[in-house]
């Protein structure tokens, strides 16, 4: 996978040499060879960072009400979660292209969407970030893990180390099929288990692009407390590029 990854990465710079770089999106060329999106899109993102959320499930937060009303129905078992905005245009078709349609290219921009919600969030310091796995099955008809992708570049962004933390030990197919938060639950049970590793005294961070129930960051973070005491990372959270299933309110003050 990482020869087909080499590869890809030969092709898309030799194509750049000979093509004009054009928006991700909307096809039209654009001169901002580090975004590759129109001059709208960017603040069309801009303006998903400045959505307001719940840092302890990463649901909207609702104009007026205290309490997150979806907490009960969205436990991460993590101690914070940073998004780069909700699962909404342009945000939502730029996901499925770099996770569906195998666009590598678009790894640095989303993961600066990531860089600056971090940023943003004031969050506390990171000591290593951990992309959520694939099963191999699936990471084989994929070509590569989208999450992995992520986390390496939002490493060099934010200068923080990522490490491959935790393996994919059972195939759940996919969760979209689940119908229930317990069904996902069920589906991950044991899914993730931990590399023998002292983990203690670290701020894990778990990478992933999606958040819909919360079921697959929590089935991560169960792999960490199934560790002995000692060996437990002294706090876990979690940085996603979206989070789903939530309505979409929009900016606020």
């Amino acid at each position: 996978m990482k020869t087909a990854h080499r590869f890809h990465a030969a092709a898309v710079h030799a194509l750049d040499m000979v093509m004009p770089r054009t928006c991700w999106l909307t096809g039209a060329p654009v001169s901002d060879s580090q975004s590759m999106v129109v001059p709208a899109l960017r603040d069309e993102l801009a303006e998903l960072l400045q959505y307001r959320y719940c840092h302890r499930c990463g649901a909207d937060r609702l104009p007026g009400v205290a309490s997150c009303p979806f907490c009960p129905n969205r436990r991460l078992g993590t101690a914070e979660i940073v998004r780069a905005g909700p699962y909404a245009h342009p945000l939502k078709e730029l996901i499925s292209r770099f996770k569906f349609g195998r666009h590598w290219g678009l790894a640095p921009l989303l993961a600066s969407q990531m860089a600056d919600a971090w940023k943003r969030a004031a969050s506390p310091s990171m000591d290593v970030l951990v992309p959520i796995p694939l099963h191999r099955r699936r990471e084989f008809g994929r070509g590569f893990n989208q999450s992995r992708e992520l986390a390496r570049c939002l490493s060099r962004l934010i200068g923080v180390p990522t490490y491959d933390g935790l393996v994919r030990r059972k195939s759940t197919g996919h969760q979209s099929a689940a119908t229930s938060v317990h069904q996902r639950r069920e589906n991950l049970r044991g899914a993730f288990e931990s590399k023998p590793v002292d983990w203690s005294n670290q701020e894990v961070w778990l990478v992933d692009d999606v958040c819909t129930t919360g079921s697959t960051v929590h089935a991560a973070v169960a792999a960490f407390t199934a560790l002995p005491p000692k060996y437990q990372p002294a706090r876990i959270s979690a940085i996603v590029l979206a989070v789903t299933g939530v309505s979409v309110m929009g900016p606020q003050s």
